[in-house]
């Protein structure tokens, strides 16, 4: 019986396609199983075979290295930050007694343009972005800065 399929060289046209009705001639041929056409289990290459003992003792020391070196790197600058915490704090804290003792008499003579000058003086300093002065119940007496 003749086929009218093309040859399988030639490209095959969707027409063509459509038309072709599944036989026994067009069926694709049956496959084993994988695991019957494996008759010898052949080795997978390991990623490290090809490299020599002592090279993969030094890779690991280095790569052991390298996270320790790490390791040091991130303590040492949480330490510098906390260290530079606690001299910013020692510093805020060094001011607000200085300013609060130069304000003492401005305060009790309730001179308010005594305490707006020293504020004022102090927060042109690059290191201090804000002063105000409060009494005892809270009410706000003066304030300078941002």
């Amino acid at each position: 019986m003749p086929s009218s399929l093309p040859p399988r060289s030639a490209k095959l046209d969707p027409a063509v396609l459509a038309k072709r009705q599944p036989g026994a001639e067009d069926a694709p041929p049956l496959r084993a199983h994988r695991s019957a056409r494996r008759t010898k289990k052949t080795k997978r290459p390991r990623k490290f075979g090809h490299l020599s003992f002592a090279f993969k003792i030094g890779l690991a020391m280095s790569a052991l290295a390298l996270l320790a070196a790490m390791l040091l790197v991130y303590l040492a600058v949480n330490q510098h930050w906390a260290m530079a915490q606690q001299q910013n704090d020692a510093f805020g804290q060094t001011i607000a007694e200085q300013l609060a003792g130069s304000l003492v008499e401005s305060v009790f003579t309730d001179d308010q343009l005594a305490m707006q000058l020293n504020l004022n003086q102090l927060a042109t300093k690059s290191v201090v972005e804000r002063a105000a002065v409060y009494d005892a119940s809270g009410v706000l007496l003066a304030s300078a800065g941002n």
